[in-house]
């Protein structure tokens, strides 16, 4: 499945609304997707990972903030964008993934517009 809301410029600040949107969104497809969601933190080794419901939208953008693309060096590279991966829980065995970018993916007369795309897998365990 792939969600994705359009070109339209989306930044840091108005992707968590959309992603909250979404979440919504596939809970109608039924399980795995109703969720709950947990979205990992890409600064953390360990895979930390937090229900997305009991976070604070600005909790949200931190999170996906601390994904922001990096160069070959490390070095961070925010007009290449920012990605996060969420997980939902396992309903039989079954469970769903998504893997969420913000960030700059059409280009025109030079500049970049922010767009928001998801996609969402679901696997059996």
């Amino acid at each position: 499945m792939r969600v994705q809301w359009g070109t339209r410029p989306f930044g840091t600040n108005d992707v968590v609304g959309a992603l909250r949107q979404t979440l919504v969104i596939v809970a109608r497809c039924g399980p795995p997707f109703v969720g709950p969601w947990k979205i990992a933190d890409p600064s953390s080794e360990d895979a930390t990972a937090s229900l997305v419901d009991d976070l604070t939208d600005d909790e949200v953008r931190v999170l996906i903030e601390r994904g922001v693309d990096r160069n070959y060096d490390g070095t961070p590279l925010p007009q290449g964008g920012y990605s996060v991966t969420l997980m939902g829980s396992l309903v039989d065995s079954v469970g769903a993934s998504m893997r969420l970018h913000v960030g700059a993916r059409r280009r025109s007369a030079g500049t970049a517009r922010l767009c928001l795309k998801s996609r969402i897998r679901a696997c059996e365990i």
